[in-house]
């Protein structure tokens, strides 16, 4: 019976560890610049996040509608801002916990809170706006 039961633990533990062998180097296909032994930090993939085109063109497009209060405009961008949220989190998958648990991708949580701030700044600006014109 014991070495049934020890089989047993040592295929279990294989079958585990199998899934996780795929993405052993994932940080060397996502994050080629990242210097092995070191962390990112949940800033620091913030400031990576937003520097990315996609990120500075959307924050260009952000300061735009906080200046001309486009109503429209801003309703879009925070449609946009929420799937780029959604996209950031659910994305990636295991890739994302790999990379996460090696150390060459930091948490999503200042990213996704910084997010949230610019959809409520956009909303409170433009729900502001609309207050002053109607009255």
């Amino acid at each position: 019976m014991g070495s049934l039961r020890g089989r047993v633990t040592a295929v279990t533990a294989t079958a585990c560890s199998l899934p996780h062998l795929a993405y052993a180097e994932v940080c060397d296909k996502i994050r080629p610049e990242w210097a092995p032994g070191t962390r990112v930090s949940s800033i620091g993939e913030a400031l990576y996040a937003f520097s990315t085109l996609p990120a500075l063109i959307l924050v260009l497009l952000t300061f735009a509608a906080l200046i001309v209060r486009v109503r429209a405009l801003s309703f879009v961008l925070v449609l946009i801002w929420i799937g780029a949220a959604l996209l950031l989190h659910f994305g990636s998958g295991e890739i994302q916990i790999s990379a996460i648990s090696e150390g060459c991708m930091g948490s999503l949580f200042a990213t996704q809170t910084l997010i949230a701030a610019i959809c409520v700044l956009l909303s409170a600006t433009t729900i502001r706006a609309a207050a002053r014109t109607s009255s």
